[in-house]
């Protein structure tokens, strides 16, 4: 697990340096605020195994409620802005990300247990309860879920695309034949 490090937070009870709150020490009569609001050391740990990806900006905060014994939500508002390659362009381009989180955290393993035939339980929102809730995976698996896979510049038509060594005229023509391209391969490899 990485360690993070020096983020800004706001927390009743106070969390541990990497970032999970202790179950025991929550309050379960009324709710437990929390605010991570991270800052440029906090982003280049959070993300450093996640590659051409740039975190601008990280701010998760909500409250965590005990509902019954053994039973805790979380809700939350996630916002992230980052910053990635066009997969066409290969320039920057910035995305913003703004989503309700919510985590059921249950004790009962019966429940996390996968099914006869290996299927994962289709509510994906419950976690099973340990002695510390980890907000900071939980706010790392959110923007991993959350950013375009295949990010693209807005507004591209649809033959633009990049080509190292080939003019522009030259490049829509082979986007638009594929097989000229590959009939020339095999002419020229004979």
């Amino acid at each position: 697990m990485p360690n993070y490090q020096s983020p800004k937070f706001k927390s009743k009870p106070p969390l541990t340096k990497d970032f999970q709150l202790a179950v025991a020490k929550l309050d379960t009569k009324n709710p437990n605020p929390f605010k991570l609001i991270a800052d440029k050391d906090f982003h280049c740990q959070f993300i450093n195994d996640i590659e051409d990806i740039i975190l601008n900006s990280l701010r998760f905060e909500g409250t965590i409620n005990f509902i019954r014994p053994r039973e805790w939500h979380l809700f939350g508002i996630f916002q992230a802005s980052v910053t990635q390659q066009c997969v066409i362009t290969l320039e920057p381009i910035s995305n913003s990300i703004e989503v309700k989180v919510q985590r059921q955290f249950i004790k009962h393993p019966h429940q996390f247990a996968a099914s006869a035939n290996g299927e994962i339980p289709k509510d994906d929102t419950i976690e099973k309860l340990n002695d510390f809730i980890n907000l900071a995976e939980i706010a790392r698996e959110t923007l991993l879920l959350e950013i375009p896979n295949y990010p693209r510049k807005p507004n591209l038509a649809q033959g633009d695309f990049i080509s190292e060594g080939s003019d522009d005229d030259n490049r829509n023509a082979n986007w638009q034949k594929p097989f000229s391209v590959l009939a020339e391969l095999k002419k020229n490899y004979k």
